[in-house]
C-alpha cells in the first residue's frame, strides 16, 4: 500500500507563518540601517570628490575658487562653474539618502537645488572677489561644502548656499540637512570628510564658532 503523505495542519501552518513573520521583522530594520549606511558612504564619496575637483580647479584657475554666484541671485552659481569645466556631472549633485530629490524643471534649476552647499561668506560672489587657496587658514579646520536642504521647502529639496547664522524662515538660504542618522556629511578645505552628529557634542559646542565657517579666521 502506497504511505499517504501527512499534510500541515492549521496550526503548524500558523506557527511556520509566524516564524516567517518575526523573521521578517527582525531582518527589515537590519536591512534598512545597511542601506542608509550605504547611502551615507556614497555621500561622503560624493564630497571626497568635488574635493578633487576643486583641487584641479583652482590649480587651472590660479589658486582661485568658484565664486559662489555672480550678484544676488544670478544664475550660474559654483555648481555650475564646475559642471562647465565638465569635472562633474549631475550625478554628483544628488545625495544617495535623497532618491526623490527635487531639481525642478527647468534646466537651471539643478544648479541651485544641488544637494551640497558652502556656507554664507565661504565662497565670494564674482563681485567681490573670489576666494584664493592662499588666503584659508588652518583648511583642515574650515567648512567647504555641507549636506545641504532648502528652507521652507520640500524634504528632498536642496540649496546651493546656507546661511552662516540660523534663519530657517528665508527661502533664499539653505540649512545643513542632518540625513544621514541624525549626522551631515562635511568637506573641509584640506580635502578630507567626516560627519558631524548634530547630538555630538562638537555640534553643541564648536559648530557656530568662526573659526569653522570663517575661512580667513585662524583657529
Amino acid at each position: 500500500m502506497k504511505p499517504t503523505q501527512k499534510a500541515f495542519t492549521l496550526i503548524e501552518l500558523l506557527v511556520v507563518l509566524s516564524i516567517i513573520a518575526l523573521l521578517v521583522s527582525i531582518l527589515l530594520p537590519a536591512l534598512s540601517q545597511a542601506r542608509q549606511a550605504a547611502y551615507a558612504i556614497k555621500c561622503m564619496t560624493n564630497l571626497k570628490q568635488y574635493g578633487v575637483v576643486y583641487a584641479k580647479y583652482t590649480a587651472d584657475f590660479k589658486g582661485y575658487y568658484t565664486p559662489i554666484d555672480y550678484g544676488s541671485g544670478t544664475f550660474p552659481f559654483w555648481s555650475k562653474a564646475l559642471y562647465n569645466i565638465r569635472e562633474i556631472d549631475e550625478s554628483m549633485f544628488q545625495c544617495a539618502a535623497w532618491a526623490q530629490a527635487d531639481f525642478g524643471n527647468a534646466d537651471h534649476e539643478k544648479f541651485y537645488r544641488i544637494n551640497y552647499a558652502p556656507i554664507q561668506g565661504v565662497f565670494q560672489r564674482a563681485t567681490t572677489g573670489a576666494l584664493r587657496e592662499s588666503m584659508i587658514l588652518t583648511p583642515s579646520n574650515k567648512f567647504m561644502l555641507l549636506d545641504s536642504k532648502r528652507n521652507n521647502a520640500g524634504d528632498q529639496v536642496g540649496w546651493y548656499r546656507i546661511s552662516k547664522y540660523d534663519d530657517p524662515f528665508n527661502n533664499n538660504w539653505g540649512s545643513p540637512d542632518p540625513r544621514h542618522h541624525s549626522a551631515i556629511n562635511t568637506l573641509w578645505f584640506d580635502g578630507h570628510a567626516t560627519a558631524i552628529n548634530v547630538n555630538g557634542s562638537f555640534y553643541f559646542s564648536q559648530w557656530d564658532q568662526d573659526q569653522y565657517k570663517n575661512p580667513f579666521v585662524i583657529q
